[in-house]
């Protein structure tokens, strides 16, 4: 029973973490409508890629309105910010470049 208790411990050491970093500033004359995200994840500690704002626009975007009906083709052709996502929970983790 310590045996558990001690892998539940060590298990819950990491924590989690969930960063979101603004690199530039918000262009206000764009609607949010859209958000296009492009992630590398990584696992206990090991991931490699290149996330890129062209292939965020174009990866699959999330809607954030019932504007567009279920398997309509839509892109994203206006940035109204960039972000780079860290997210960590316990060993397995992403980062993201979100548009």
């Amino acid at each position: 029973m310590k045996m558990i208790g001690a892998l539940l411990g060590l298990l819950m050491l990491p924590g989690c973490i969930n960063i979101d970093t603004h690199l530039q500033p918000i262009n206000q004359t764009v609607k949010a409508v859209l958000i296009g995200t492009d992630c590398t994840p990584i696992v206990f500690g090991f991931g490699a890629g290149t996330n890129r704002v062209e292939k965020a626009m174009v990866n699959k975007p999330l809607r954030l309105d019932d504007r567009f009906g279920p398997g309509s083709a839509v892109s994203i052709t206006r940035i109204r910010s960039i972000a780079h996502e860290r997210f960590r929970n316990a060993s397995i983790s992403r980062c993201c470049q979100r548009s």
